[in-house]
């Protein structure tokens, strides 16, 4: 049975979202959660890099940049904007299982068109994602 789950080398890494129930993480690694939930940024980002499992520091390097971009160097701020740009504005023929900014234009439209939310709500969706836009600029 274990045969059936060797991991194929070609295959092209799965996102950590599709990785992070692939394995348990070691106990000292769920202390280090533990202490990085209750930590401001500054030590959250000290917690993260100790973290032995590379999908708790994908996850965690993720949120540091989300919330705290400016303890970032220039060379981490670099590769998290062209990460959000492989989120947000994918190739045109490449087929995402998450929301880009294309297809939540599509939605709002399709939201608009059929009248099913006041226009200062879709207002406001369209000021949060051309905002998300212009991050990535």
């Amino acid at each position: 049975m274990a045969a059936r789950f060797i991991d194929d080398p070609e295959a092209p890494s799965k996102p950590v979202e599709e990785m992070i129930y692939g394995e348990f993480y070691s106990n000292a690694d769920k202390n280090l959660l533990g202490q990085f939930q209750h930590a401001d940024w500054p030590r959250g980002q000290e917690i993260v890099a100790s973290l032995s499992d590379r999908r708790l520091r994908q996850l965690g390097n993720r949120l540091v940049a989300f919330h705290s971009p400016e303890l970032l160097t220039a060379e981490e701020t670099a590769r998290f904007r062209d990460y959000l740009r492989s989120k947000w504005l994918p190739e045109a023929a490449e087929k995402t299982p998450w929301m880009t900014l294309g297809r939540a234009a599509e939605g709002i439209t399709n939201i608009q068109e059929k009248n099913e939310a006041d226009d200062a709500v879709i207002d406001a969706i369209r000021e949060f994602f051309a905002d998300r836009r212009r991050v990535l600029d």
